[in-house]
């Protein structure tokens, strides 16, 4: 899963960094690896504990990167 996940970070546009969360933009369609469909954002939890607020309705599709650390792929409506 490790090569898999670096592969899919490798496609992605880093947008935004803080101490709770890394952003990266899906700048070439690529598949959601939960439902197939392609997805805008990804989102990877760096705390235990984190909150979101959403600017606009979007489905959601998490997963876990290897290290276990939440992952929240975006598709916006």
């Amino acid at each position: 899963m490790t090569t898999q996940f670096e592969e899919l970070l490798s496609f992605l546009t880093p947008r935004h960094e803080n101490a709770a969360l890394k952003t990266y933009q899906n700048t070439t369609a690529i598949a959601c690896p939960s439902c197939d469909n392609p997805f805008h954002n990804l989102l990877i939890c760096k705390k235990d504990l984190t909150s979101l607020n959403l600017d606009e309705p979007m489905n959601l599709c998490i997963t876990t990167t290897p290290s276990g650390s939440p992952m929240i792929f975006t598709h916006k409506q």
